[in-house]
């Protein structure tokens, strides 16, 4: 605004303010549940549900602007929806192949599940972590 020259409007109807307030909270709560569901679901699986804003930001538009799309917004989702899917497809044909031929193994659960998941922990690990939480001392912190 500075460097345009371009004088700040604030807004005086308290129509206004409350629509602003209403945009920032449901920003702020979005992006609260979309970090959520983030860390309680493998990266893959999450960002691959990403992906579903696309089409509804297309909706979106079409229902609230009356407008359609350019060609290269068609053309851009069209990629991004086709290489989703094809990723989609591929991981499940390879995760398949790898589950018949057994070739790949994980030792760490977690690798593969969401981090809320249920799964034993390591007794090494687990001794670890009690061992830091006391301390040096040997004296448990509270």
């Amino acid at each position: 605004m500075l460097m345009l020259h371009v004088p700040a409007v604030i807004p005086t109807q308290w129509e206004w303010l409350a629509i602003l307030l209403l945009i920032g909270s449901s920003g702020l709560t979005a992006q609260f549940l979309l970090s959520a569901g983030l860390q309680r679901e493998t990266a893959g699986r999450g960002t691959m549900a990403i992906y579903a804003q696309i089409v509804f930001a297309a909706a979106d538009e079409l229902l609230f602007f009356h407008t359609m799309p350019s060609l290269l917004s068609a053309i851009g989702t069209a990629i991004i929806l086709t290489s989703a899917i094809y990723v989609a497809l591929t991981k499940q044909k390879m995760q398949s192949k790898t589950h018949a031929n057994r070739t790949i193994v994980s030792e760490d659960p977690s690798l593969e599940e969401g981090l809320f998941e249920n799964h034993e922990d390591d007794p090494q690990e687990e001794r670890r972590d009690q061992d830091f939480q006391r301390g040096p001392s040997g004296a448990q912190d509270n």
